[in-house]
């Protein structure tokens, strides 16, 4: 595309095309170049369309990824507290058998 473009300036700079093209194959040289650089821009707006929709997509899904990977992780930390808590509740249960196991012995 950009060597069409390149060669559709070069054309357009020579002399004579200053004054517009003046035989038929100048006309159709010059009309088949534009319509190649139309075709070929569309082309590429079509692709840049498509990545970034993929892209776009690819996004979300990482997005969707990370925030199940969140969600467990607060599972996780919630039932890490929940463990924390019970084996405090059992520490102090042991020790308190423990200090009545001294009096009573």
């Amino acid at each position: 595309m950009k060597e069409l473009s390149e060669e559709l300036r070069e054309l357009k700079k020579s002399p004579r095309f200053m004054d517009g093209p003046t035989s038929c194959s100048e006309q159709g040289k010059l009309a088949k170049l534009k319509a190649e650089l139309k075709f070929f821009k569309e082309q590429f707006e079509a692709q840049e369309i498509h990545h970034k929709e993929k892209v776009k997509k690819l996004l979300n899904a990482h997005k969707e990824q990370l925030g199940d990977y969140l969600n467990i992780i607060s599972v996780q930390k919630e039932e890490l507290s929940n463990s924390n808590k019970l084996i405090s509740t059992y520490k102090h249960e042991s020790n308190s058998l423990r200090v009545s196991l001294r009096r009573n012995s």
